[in-house]
């Protein structure tokens, strides 16, 4: 069991399991929300939202045409909102603002799966896949390149930077029922209020006391995007693997991107 880190950065940490889509998955609900109720999910909420599609002619000879669809997405969450789960017709994810350990978190996302695997009858998978978002929030005798290596500080003129961005892609090797993955890293750096990415939105649930801010001033974002695609066969065990191997290559990137300072002020050097 890994220990919990006593000051750690993470302010918001997503796992996902895609599969096949089941266009009933409306009625498998119901039976869903009860068994995740019992397991301390006491929040239900339903959203819709309009999505817009574009179909071609098989032949291809006419323009695509835009289509309006409605989605719907199921949330349940725990009585604090502060973990829960996110279905769709494709997908369930499970997030967290108060993460704890990464053995924890996959156990959680596996306990989600697991229980709308057998609902629903889910019979292949398409991506897995975890995000972590790491806050920089240096105090006021720091700065946020107190954090990073220099070789991610990005160009400084002398002027008042107001934001920065350093990104990159890798291939990783990983294991054992896709062997390729694909990790995106992103460093931000930037003076504002303190949000989150306007992709990745905490839907459902409540920041951490010490991320509910509403100052503006510089901090940083440390975001790591690792996942795998692919035709999968249900196999709970090596989810569980492969879940272990994207995140193991997570955390050595985090490594190389944060230096002993940063360890020092999140307690993580151990």
């Amino acid at each position: 069991m890994t220990q919990k880190i006593p000051n750690p950065p993470l302010y918001y940490v997503v796992g996902q399991i895609k599969f096949a889509p089941i266009l009933a998955m409306d009625e498998y609900v119901k039976q869903i929300q009860n068994l995740l109720r019992q397991k301390g999910f006491i929040h239900f909420e339903t959203h819709e939202a309009s999505q817009l599609t574009f179909s071609t002619s098989q032949k291809n000879e006419t323009p695509p045409e835009p289509k309006v669809i409605r989605a719907t997405t199921w949330l349940f969450s725990d009585a604090q909102r502060a973990s829960g789960y996110i279905l769709t017709n494709s997908s369930i994810v499970f997030h967290t603002t108060e993460y704890e350990t990464h053995d924890e978190f996959i156990a959680a996302l596996l306990l989600g799966f697991g229980i709308a695997k057998e609902a629903a009858n889910i019979s292949g998978l398409e991506r897995i896949g975890i995000r972590y978002l790491n806050a920089i929030w240096p105090n006021s005798n720091e700065a946020v390149d107190d954090y990073l290596p220099s070789n991610i500080h990005g160009f400084n003129f002398g002027n008042d930077r107001k934001y920065a961005l350093s990104e990159a892609v890798f291939e990783t090797n990983v294991q054992p029922l896709i062997q390729q993955g694909v990790l995106r890293l992103r460093v931000l750096q930037m003076q504002s209020i303190f949000g989150y990415p306007p992709d990745l939105i905490p839907i459902g649930l409540n920041p951490q006391n010490k991320f509910n801010i509403d100052a503006s001033r510089p901090h940083g974002l440390i975001d790591i995007d690792h996942f795998v695609e692919g035709e999968m066969i249900i196999n709970i065990d090596n989810i569980k693997s492969q879940l272990i191997s994207l995140h193991k290559e997570i955390h050595e990137i985090f490594e190389s991107v944060t230096t002993a300072h940063a360890k020092m002020s999140w307690n993580t050097s151990k």
